[in-house]
Parts: structure tokens; C-alpha cells; sequence
């Protein structure tokens, strides 16, 4: 009798409905979610933090060649302070340049003011004209 009401209502016997909830978890792990980033925002990120990671502990370091540098006095400490410093230098442009990628600004251009002066006349009427401001 149970299966002539199922049969008559269109119901799924209990046993079946763990098969299809299976297959409904699969087919939904399967669909891309829009909340997923891309692979290029991920790498982005990715290489965002390590330059964060790499500039903080750049700047620790900085310090302490510094100091080496400063007791030491010898050339060879502050040509690595030097480079220190450049790569920190370098890694911070990066950084900078991750940030543009990600969040482009538009640029607006300005148009370039051109003024186009034309001169009608002989040679001696200009120099009387430039003689003449001169004398002013």
C-alpha cells in the first residue's frame, strides 16, 4: 500500500533519498560560485602578502645592518646596506605596482595647451618690433 502512495503522490522512497541528496551535493560542488575568485586575484594576493611579509622583515633587518654598519665602519657592511636598502626600495615600487594592477585608477588626461603664434612681415619690421619691446 505504501507504494501505490508513493507512486500516486510522485515521492522518492526514504532509501533513495540519500542517493539523491549524494547527487545533489555533487552537482552543486561542481558549479562555480561567483564568491570564488579568479585564479590572477588570488596570485595577486598571494604575491601582495609576501611583498608585505618580505618589506616588514626587510625593515627589522635594515635596522640591524645599520647598526652593524655604524659600529663596524667598515665599507663592505655599508655596501650591504646600501643593496638592503635598494631591495626594500624595489620591493616597495612592487608592491605598488600589484596595487595598480589590481585596483587600476583612470587617468585622466589633460589636453596640452598649444598656442600657435604666425608672424607676417620682413625680418627688419620683426627686429624693429623686438627692439622696440626692448626699449619698454
Amino acid at each position: 500500500m505504501n507504494k501505490k502512495i508513493d507512486e500516486s503522490l510522485n515521492l522518492v522512497p526514504f532509501e533513495d533519498i540519500e542517493q539523491t541528496n549524494d547527487l545533489v551535493k555533487e552537482e552543486k560542488s561542481h558549479e562555480p560560485k561567483s564568491s570564488e575568485k579568479s585564479e590572477k586575484e588570488r596570485d595577486l594576493e598571494f604575491a601582495r602578502g609576501n611583498l608585505y611579509a618580505l618589506i616588514e622583515h626587510g625593515s627589522s633587518s635594515l635596522e640591524e645592518l645599520k647598526d652593524v654598519a655604524m659600529q663596524s665602519q667598515h665599507p663592505r657592511a655599508y655596501e650591504v646596506l646600501s643593496t638592503m636598502i635598494k631591495t626594500l626600495l624595489d620591493a616597495n615600487k612592487d608592491l605598488i605596482d600589484i596595487s595598480t594592477v589590481k585596483n587600476p585608477e583612470p587617468v585622466e588626461k589633460e589636453k596640452p595647451v598649444q598656442n600657435n603664434h604666425l608672424y607676417v612681415g620682413s625680418t627688419a619690421e620683426l627686429m624693429k618690433l623686438l627692439n622696440k619691446s626692448d626699449d619698454e
